[in-house]
């Protein structure tokens, strides 16, 4: 049991995480389910508070990691406790927005699957073990346990050195956090939720790719007549006139010559 949650549920998970984002680029580019310019305001809204959630959990649990010591809480400990008071509803509020009037009606335009009826437990989970580890009480008296546990626990599986006995000896708060995040990773590109991070970083690729190529000066003077049909069309008539007047020059020249020629002939008339 200790192998299967601690190294191969992990390693599984990844392995979902990955192969469900392959999967999901080449099956829809992610633009099923991300809200775009044509989707109603409330779901972009939701989109943007589920990004901006999500991006100030991670800040505060990398900001955790990276400054775990054995000292009494300290500044950095509330700030962080702090962002994630605010994270952690607002991520709930902006999934709940983005894809919850779906999964209580459905809809002719989306496809509401089994995961995505999941989907909300498992936040609701993740967001609830989060409280539970943020206020259970710390055995060794030190600051960030968590970090001492369950990050060291993570950064052996990203080493390919696995510690499962790191977690075995942790309080079951801990446990139950760890085993909803590896959870929550494995379906999450199978999800609606999955397009919200990755739309549209590939949707800006997208518009760089095919942004055209920079024109020389006849080009663009050439885009600039299709562009302003009027001042094209005056550009037409300004050159047919000067066209005429020089036409009209050539005949009156001709004329003249004609004369004097016939004025200079043998026999001719003055």
């Amino acid at each position: 049991m200790k192998c299967l949650l601690w190294i191969i549920l992990p390693y599984s998970s990844f392995l979902s995480f990955a192969a469900g984002h392959l999967w999901r680029y080449r099956r829809d580019r992610f633009q099923a389910t991300d809200p775009d310019a044509e989707t109603d305001r409330s779901e972009r809204l939701g989109a943007m508070a589920f990004r901006l959630g999500i991006a100030l959990v991670l800040l505060s649990r990398i900001t955790i990691a990276l400054t775990s010591k054995p000292d009494p809480p300290g500044a950095v400990y509330t700030a962080t406790f702090a962002v994630k008071v605010v994270a952690v509803p607002l991520t709930i509020l902006g999934a709940l927005v983005l894809f919850g009037p779906s999964l209580v009606a459905g809809g002719p335009r989306t496809i509401v699957s089994p995961v995505d009826r999941f989907t909300l437990p498992m936040l609701t989970a993740t967001a609830l073990s989060s409280a539970a580890v943020g206020f259970a009480p710390d055995p060794d008296d030190t600051e960030y346990h968590s970090a001492t546990m369950i990050f060291a626990w993570f950064r052996s599986l990203i080493t390919l050195h696995p510690l499962p006995d790191t977690m075995v000896h942790t309080p079951l708060p801990y446990q139950i956090r760890a085993l909803t995040l590896m959870v929550l990773m494995a379906i999450w590109p199978y999800t609606r939720l999955g397009g919200t991070f990755v739309a549209p970083v590939i949707r800006a690729l997208d518009r760089l790719r095919n942004r055209p190529a920079a024109k020389t000066p006849i080009a663009l003077a050439h885009n600039i007549s299709r562009q302003r049909p009027g001042w094209r069309a005056a550009r037409i008539i300004r050159r047919t006139v000067d066209d005429d007047a020089s036409r009209g020059e050539e005949n009156s020249s001709a004329a003249m010559d004609f004369s004097l020629t016939a004025g200079a002939r043998p026999g001719g008339r003055s």
